[in-house]
């Protein structure tokens, strides 16, 4: 389960912390397409129906036809967390089911997701860490899960209100290293009489947990551990979900 996040880096600090070398051997900064880095806001407190930094594919056909330069092979978007799928009718924010996660184990059955399977549009959620509670007596225990070698500065993370948020780069994030990567799936929905904004969302892909974190939550989401299991998951065009789910998905 994943319903809270921490994503405190402005939209250039998530660029350098996604640095990856290309094919050809060069380090390389995703770039932010569509000027979606514009409806981003850093937070302590990301909650679903949040927009937030997701990485893709530069070979989806949408971020082809805004132009990408050739060294791009992955490419930064601002996403909204909760997926609603491309066929439905009527207004979007009427969606009546709340897609946040997904269970690995059964999305392939569920209609709301199986378009966006088909499509191949894999994503990958960047994050801070993602905040989970234990339950415990006489309440909850509240955990902050990131990579080790995500480090915060002395600053302390704690749980905050929703407007405490950093205005774009103009405050450093405490956070240093690599962002938790979590792979989801993305889709695009569309008015249907043609006029208004597409409106891009996703959705994380969750696995049954195993000890120790199964003594705070029975479910976490599919963690991509390292640049190649990146990689792989993104690209959808060459490498399948059942491979790079079992060779690239960790707990």
């Amino acid at each position: 389960m994943c319903g809270r996040c921490a994503c405190t880096r402005g939209p250039a600090g998530v660029a350098r912390a996604c640095a990856y070398r290309n094919r050809k051997d060069v380090v390389v900064e995703p770039n932010w397409v569509l000027n979606s880095d514009k409806g981003y806001w850093p937070s302590y407190n990301v909650c679903p129906q949040s927009y937030t930094p997701v990485l893709i594919s530069a070979a989806h056909s949408h971020v082809m036809q805004a132009g990408c330069s050739d060294s791009n092979e992955r490419v930064l978007q601002s996403m909204k967390w909760g997926l609603v799928p491309s066929w439905h009718k009527g207004d979007a924010d009427n969606f009546s089911t709340l897609c946040t996660n997904c269970r690995s184990e059964s999305m392939l059955t569920k209609p709301s997701f199986r378009g966006a399977i088909s499509k191949g549009q894999r994503c990958v959620i960047l994050a801070d860490g993602f905040y989970e509670w234990q339950r415990a007596k006489p309440g909850k225990q509240p955990y902050f899960v990131t990579f080790a070698d995500t480090t915060p500065t002395k600053e302390s993370i704690q749980l905050c209100k929703d407007d405490d948020v950093f205005d774009d780069d103009t405050q450093s994030s405490p956070f240093k290293g690599r962002m938790l990567t979590m792979a989801g799936y993305f889709d695009i929905w569309r008015p249907a009489n043609g006029a208004g904004q597409e409106l891009f969302t996703y959705s994380i892909i969750t696995v049954e947990s195993k000890p120790p974190f199964s003594e705070i939550h029975d479910r976490l989401p599919a963690i991509l551990d390292g640049d190649d299991a990146i990689s792989q998951w993104l690209d959808f065009q060459n490498v399948s979900m059942e491979k790079v789910g079992d060779e690239h998905c960790t707990v």
